[in-house]
């Protein structure tokens, strides 16, 4: 039996979705203001609704997420330790979305800021000159700032927010970064004039029939003996 990976991941995204379909987003403001407010009833005046609105919102919520998340404490209500412990994620998540609200689209010839881009010398002399003609007439304010890039570090950059835009080459990324083809390269093998793999077919058994080298990218050596076969190594030269 094959296992599917890409039907895998649609699978669980689509079942993600569904489930935040059937979540009433509204019920975590209602978490927020009893969070912030210490009872119902001011949480009720913050949001200017009824007591009981609250309190059916917050029944709604106990049932959804499966906690008490409140419970009565002389004349306030107290967060249970679930309730603390979600507190921080829900309130980004409704900060986030109020940023996202106010957003407005992006447009380069308005645009004054900088993006910072990690990639290696030999992309940078190959891509960013003709980027810089654009930028120049399509975004006169906005300023570049390029970085070395690192294959295993920069994902974790990029993850990060330390840099806005990676330009290399990646056999896989983590879900939900997005890629783009520039250009496409070839991979080449050097060797001396007159070398035995100059005639015929090269194929992987052949080459490993001669002593080599691999330029291995990541720095690590996992790859070994197959990294140029498997793409993983940029170049090799053979005696």
């Amino acid at each position: 039996m094959r296992y599917d990976s890409r039907k895998s991941k649609e699978t669980t995204k689509s079942a993600k979705i569904t489930q935040l379909r059937r979540i009433d987003l509204n019920l975590f403001l209602i978490f927020e203001a009893i969070l912030q407010q210490g009872s119902v009833t001011k949480a009720a005046q913050a949001l200017s609704i009824t007591p009981s609105a609250v309190s059916h919102a917050l029944s709604r919520l106990r049932q959804m997420i499966g906690d008490e998340l409140f419970v009565p404490n002389g004349s306030g209500m107290q967060p249970t330790r679930h309730a603390r412990e979600l507190a921080l994620d829900i309130q980004e998540g409704l900060e986030n979305f109020q940023l996202a609200l106010m957003a407005k689209p992006f447009e380069p010839a308005k645009a004054d800021r900088s993006f910072r881009i990690a990639a290696s010398d030999g992309i940078t002399a190959l891509v960013l000159p003709a980027l810089f003609k654009r930028l120049v007439k399509s975004a006169p304010n906005v300023d570049l700032r390029v970085f070395p890039s690192n294959r295993i570090d920069v994902v974790r950059q990029l993850e990060a927010g330390q840099v806005d835009l990676i330009l290399g080459w990646f056999g896989s990324l983590p879900d939900g970064m997005c890629r783009h083809t520039l250009y496409q390269e070839q991979e080449a093998i050097v060797v001396r004039s007159g070398h035995p793999l100059t005639r015929g077919k090269v194929t992987k058994e052949r080459l490993f029939e001669f002593p080599h080298a691999v330029v291995e990218l990541t720095g690590t050596e996992e790859n070994g003996r197959g990294g140029f076969v498997r793409g993983w190594g940029g170049a090799a030269s053979l005696d």
